[in-house]
C-alpha cells in the first residue's frame, strides 16, 4: 500500500518553526510501517510529524514516572508501620531538650 501522495501535508506549525537539526533513524517491519503511515494519514500528520510526537509523549510519560516507586502490598504495609512506630532516639530528644545557641529576633 502506497499513501506518499497522500501524506504530503505540510508541518505543523510547531515542526515548520522551530529549528529541527538532529535526525533519528529507525528500522522497521512492513506491519509496523504501515500501521505508522495508517495512523499519521487519520491524524492528518505527516510519517515524520506523527513519529516525533508520539516518541515525544512517549518519553515524556517514561521520565514523569521515574520519580514514583512500586511496593508490594506488603512492603508498603510494612513500610507505613515503620513509619507509624515512633523511634526511640536519645541523643536527638536530648538535643531537642537543649537550649538554642541563638534567638530569633
Amino acid at each position: 500500500m502506497t499513501l506518499l501522495a497522500v501524506l504530503q501535508v505540510p508541518y505543523n506549525l510547531a515542526m515548520s518553526t522551530s529549528t529541527l537539526s538532529r535526525r533519528l533513524e529507525a528500522r522497521l517491519d512492513a506491519e509496523t510501517d504501515d500501521m505508522i503511515t495508517q495512523a499519521a494519514l487519520l491524524l492528518g500528520r505527516t510519517r515524520s510529524a506523527f513519529v516525533v510526537e508520539t516518541m515525544r509523549d512517549a518519553a515524556a510519560r517514561v521520565l514523569g514516572r521515574r520519580d514514583l516507586t512500586w511496593l508490594d502490598a506488603e512492603v508498603f504495609d510494612a513500610m507505613i508501620a515503620g513509619l507509624d512506630s515512633p523511634d526511640q532516639a536519645p541523643a536527638l530528644v536530648a538535643a531537642a531538650a537543649r537550649p538554642r545557641a541563638s534567638k530569633r529576633p
